[in-house]
């Protein structure tokens, strides 16, 4: 996202059905989306509840996963995400 101007941020979180990231900064741009579905993924000393707490304000269907790792450095269950990825639907 850093690459991107904020106007071109601004429509890709427009126009997302789905926003995954791992936590951080970058996710509060969900506020420019009307009714996405968020994947937050972060390690287990990293659990906030800052992001899930905006999509209960905002009415958006939210799911976090836990992965293995330290601070930026994150390792997705790949089987755990398809899990819950299915199960939102998707």
């Amino acid at each position: 996202l850093e690459a991107l101007q904020f106007t071109e941020q601004v429509q890709l979180f427009a126009d997302a059905d789905v926003i995954m990231g791992p936590h951080g900064a970058g996710l509060f741009n969900m506020i420019f989306s009307e009714n996405p579905i968020v994947v937050e993924l972060f390690p287990e000393e990293t659990l906030r509840p800052y992001f899930y707490f905006i999509t209960e304000m905002m009415n958006f269907e939210y799911t976090g996963i836990v992965t293995d790792g330290v601070d930026a450095y994150i390792n997705v269950d790949v089987d755990q995400l398809r899990y819950r990825l299915d199960a939102s639907g998707l």
